[in-house]
């Protein structure tokens, strides 16, 4: 039951690190959260410690991730990389592997789409 409580508290931080910049914050096959992005995904690492991980498996990206301040290497293969940083560089990362955002309707025009309408006049 704790190992659920902690998957539990640590979505839940992970939501509101993620809320100021609309990232998507979901559940994975374990329960952890993560943030998928189109050229990896940022993983919860350590509450304690205030650290998330990213991985990719796009060699090209190493670097870049790299020379954002804080960024650690963690694990790295031929062909995937695991990167450790602190919390207070989540934008640049998630920028970086182009993470996904939460959509919201904001504009009038956009709003009106989602009323019903009549679809048919006889």
């Amino acid at each position: 039951m704790t190992r659920q409580r902690d998957k539990d508290t640590a979505f839940e931080w992970m939501r509101t690190l993620a809320a100021p910049g609309w990232y998507r914050v979901v559940r994975d096959v374990e329960g952890f959260p993560v943030i998928q992005g189109r050229l990896g995904r940022i993983e919860w690492h350590d509450q304690e410690r205030r650290e998330l991980a990213v991985y990719t498996d796009r060699p090209r990206l190493f670097a870049w991730l790299l020379a954002i301040p804080g960024v650690k290497r963690h694990q790295t293969g031929d062909r995937e990389l695991r990167a450790l940083f602190p919390a207070e560089t989540l934008a640049p990362v998630a920028r970086l592997i182009k993470a996904g955002r939460r959509r919201s309707q904001t504009c009038p025009e956009s709003l009106q789409n989602l009323r019903p309408r009549v679809t048919s006049r006889r």
